[in-house]
Order: structure tokens, then C-alpha cells, then sequence
């Protein structure tokens, strides 16, 4: 019999948090030390993180499907596609026939994923173009450029995601 897993924002240890952030470094950037990053670098944090302690780099990648905060959290959308008591949307601000974008409406991205049999759900809210892609995990090259936000937070059941 296959364990029901509650849906939850999973953290860059790859355990449940309440929510996490991250901060996508861009890929124009250099780091501290000088070397030149690829646009899959990021800056996490979620409510582990202690007061005064200085933010460094994620030793997860952004692009790796399963971890680290954003790879994790959307594969329990990937890993269960079949999942009738499992529903989600993924949207952004772009046609998804010609792949245009409209100023009039808002910029806007993310994933909205809920369980009704374990009653749980969770919302991830970003900023990265062309993401996250259909089918599979991956992060669109189009999306390492510049700099990205991610906000993951684990809504108190499936009806809050509503």
C-alpha cells in the first residue's frame, strides 16, 4: 500500500518547512570569491534560518530536479501526474499558443498544487520566465540571466487553495 504524503513546501534540506525563500543569483554575476556564476546559484532561506547569521550560497543548484528547495517541492507534482486526489496549475503571464507576454496583465507566475486525500496544498510564487516547464522538471536557460525570486509556503489544507 503506497503512503499518502502530505503536500508541503520542502526545504533545501529536503525536509517540510512552513514556507522558504530563495533568491536566483543572476548569471551575469561574479561572487565574492571572484568566479563568475551561472544563473543556477541561489541564496536560500526559511524559518530555520537564525537571526543575525550571514546568508551564502545554496550548495543545491536551481536546475536539479530533485534538490534542493525548488526541485524537491515541485516533485511531488511530477512524481504523481496520475494521482487522482491530486490537482494543480502552473501559470505565468505568457500565452501558452504563441509564448507572447501582455504588460496590461499582471507578471505573474507559479504553482498552485493540493491534495485532497492527505488535505493538504501548497503555492509557489516566482519570477523566472518559461517556468516550471510541462511533463518534467527542469529550469529553462531562458531563466538564468538575470536574477529570480521564489516564495514556497505550505497552505493549512486543500480547501485554502481554493
Amino acid at each position: 500500500m503506497a503512503v499518502k504524503q502530505a503536500l508541503t513546501a520542502i526545504g533545501d534540506n529536503g525536509k517540510p518547512v512552513d514556507w522558504w525563500f530563495l533568491y536566483k543569483i543572476a548569471g551575469k554575476s561574479v561572487t565574492s570569491d571572484g568566479s563568475k556564476a551561472t544563473g543556477t546559484e541561489y541564496i536560500y532561506f526559511d524559518p530555520q534560518y537564525t537571526s543575525g547569521k550571514k546568508l551564502v550560497l545554496s550548495p543545491n543548484l536551481i536546475s536539479a530536479a530533485n534538490s534542493g528547495c525548488v526541485g524537491a517541492t515541485l516533485s511531488q507534482v511530477y512524481n504523481n501526474l496520475s494521482n487522482t486526489d491530486q490537482g494543480w496549475f502552473f501559470y505565468n503571464d505568457e500565452n501558452p499558443v504563441n509564448g507572447k507576454t501582455n504588460s496590461d496583465r499582471g507578471h505573474t507566475k507559479g504553482v498552485l498544487c493540493f491534495n485532497l486525500a492527505t488535505d493538504s496544498a501548497f503555492w509557489l510564487i516566482h519570477s523566472a520566465p518559461k517556468f516550471p516547464p510541462k511533463g518534467k522538471y527542469s529550469y529553462p536557460s531562458t531563466a538564468t540571466e538575470n536574477a529570480q525570486t521564489f516564495l514556497c509556503i505550505s497552505l493549512k489544507d486543500a480547501a485554502t487553495a481554493k
